[in-house]
């Protein structure tokens, strides 16, 4: 038992380099989470803009329409009036045309001066008179039938003038039916555009939302974004010191080499040495076994 607490005790602690690797592992795996989230925000935003610029088409269109039907309802309007005018003024004319019939009817004139002179041939037939009488009588049917004559040609005057108002009559039916004609076009295109700009007015409001989700996304993209750059900035800082931890490490490396190196030169020098010692030995070891003087 004891033994088992004293190897979790042996256990090492992390270094600061491995604290350093752990540390700008996680900042690049936050920024490549943040840059995701902005991707698919950026998309979601520019889709959304697709959708509000199709709908603006559509509005473009609709209004265009409009414009055209507006267009020919002031056609419409301006026909409408002049016919109506002009029935007015018809209407103008005729009424003085029967103010003029009103003052007296050649019909019943001519009807008179017939019954007048038929009264007077009958009494110049069948009663006696004097001469004198009878010129008198004669004198006067001949003014009634002067008269007649003049009271026939009113009466045919005033036959055309009523020829006239029929035609003036029909005419202003004419005129009045056309009127309600045009009316009728204009009535029709006001309701169109009614249509039309209620359908605008719902592709306006959607329009308004689509902008308002886009913005909502926008401001997602720009904090993901804010946020994947301020992870990779902690993450360069970890990289950073990474870095200089690797290069200590590649200096203590190479300085370990160098010692190893140094040492075994040493070793090499120490045991070239020990050989020359050695050979020496040997050839002053000849030298006296050979009676020779031994010179150190």
């Amino acid at each position: 038992m004891m033994q088992g607490r004293g190897q979790r005790k042996q256990r090492q602690k992390p270094s600061e380099r491995d604290r350093a690797e752990e540390r700008y592992q996680g900042f690049v795996e936050k920024r490549n989470e943040h840059n995701e989230a902005a991707r698919q925000a950026r998309h979601e935003r520019d889709a959304l803009h697709d959708q509000r610029s199709t709908l603006m088409q559509d509005v473009i269109t609709l209004r265009d329409q409009m414009r055209e039907n507006t267009r020919l309802k002031r056609e419409h309007q301006r026909a409408r009036n002049a016919s109506r005018k002009r029935a007015l003024k018809l209407i103008e004319v005729k009424k003085k045309k029967r103010k003029k019939e009103a003052r007296g009817s050649p019909r019943e004139t001519v009807d008179e001066l017939m019954r007048q002179i038929v009264r007077a041939d009958d009494r110049l037939e069948t009663t006696e008179m004097s001469l004198a009488d009878e010129r008198n009588l004669m004198d006067k049917l001949k003014i009634l039938r002067r008269s007649l004559k003049e009271q026939q040609a009113e009466l045919e005057r005033e036959e055309i003038k009523s020829a006239e108002v029929e035609e003036l009559d029909r005419e202003i039916d004419a005129k009045f039916a056309e009127a309600e004609e045009r009316h009728r076009h204009v009535v029709e295109l006001a309701q169109a555009n009614q249509q039309l700009y209620d359908k605008v007015t719902a592709l306006m409001d959607e329009a308004t939302h689509l902008t308002g989700e886009a913005d909502r996304k926008h401001k997602e993209f720009i904090g993901a974004r804010e946020k994947a750059d301020h992870h990779h900035e902690r993450a360069m800082e970890m990289r950073a010191k990474l870095s200089g931890f690797r290069k200590d490490a590649r200096a203590e490396r190479d300085a370990g080499r160098r010692l190893v190196t140094d040492g075994r030169k040493r070793v090499r020098q120490a045991l070239q040495d020990e050989k020359k010692l050695k050979q020496a030995a040997d050839d002053a070891l000849q030298e006296l076994l050979a009676g020779g003087k031994i010179s150190l």
